[in-house]
């Protein structure tokens, strides 16, 4: 009698295959939020490149301004 109490329940095919859906779903939503958070990262990326290029034409118009001014001193 007890070597009966250890035996698993036999599931049907039906709530096997409701299993499989759900985890399948599962690995489709991790899956999605991690491809949210590399598309968020790529937006922050790209706004960080864009501040840069910023600041580099800054730079290059101040270094132009000062050339042009040191020119004019000589």
């Amino acid at each position: 009698m007890s070597l009966l109490l250890n035996i698993p329940p036999v599931r049907s095919k039906r709530n096997i295959n409701n299993l499989n859906l759900q985890e399948d779903q599962f690995i489709k939503t991790k899956l999605k939020v991690e491809n949210d958070k590399i598309k968020v990262n790529n937006i922050e990326l790209k706004a960080k490149v864009a501040e840069l290029k910023d600041k580099q034409l800054q730079n290059e118009l101040i270094k132009n301004l000062l050339s042009i001014s040191y020119d004019k001193n000589y």
